[in-house]
């Protein structure tokens, strides 16, 4: 079984309206940054982006819980690149 290099590419953010990462390769992110809210790097360069060995491997950075802030005032797990829609594509 071969594997496949997968990148992600961030869409838009999920409340809609455009950030300055839309469009661009997932460069790097520490969800523990900024108190818990998480630092997001983009690149324009498909070149630079984190690569994954699959599909679920990238699922899972996407969805890392921060451990400094585990949990949103809602209740909810603390998972800040799911504040962006994502593509996952083949290298």
């Amino acid at each position: 079984m071969t594997n496949t290099v997968v990148l992600i590419r961030i869409v838009e953010p999920v409340w809609g309206g455009p950030s300055d990462l839309d469009g661009q390769w997932l460069k790097a992110y520490d969800p523990d940054a900024r108190g818990g809210h998480g630092a997001i790097k983009g690149t324009p360069h498909r070149k630079e982006a984190l690569r994954f060995p699959d599909m679920s491997a990238a699922m899972k950075f996407w969805r890392q819980t921060s451990a400094v802030l585990p949990v949103r005032p809602d209740g909810q797990p603390n998972r800040p690149l799911t504040a962006f829609t994502i593509e996952v594509e083949r290298e």
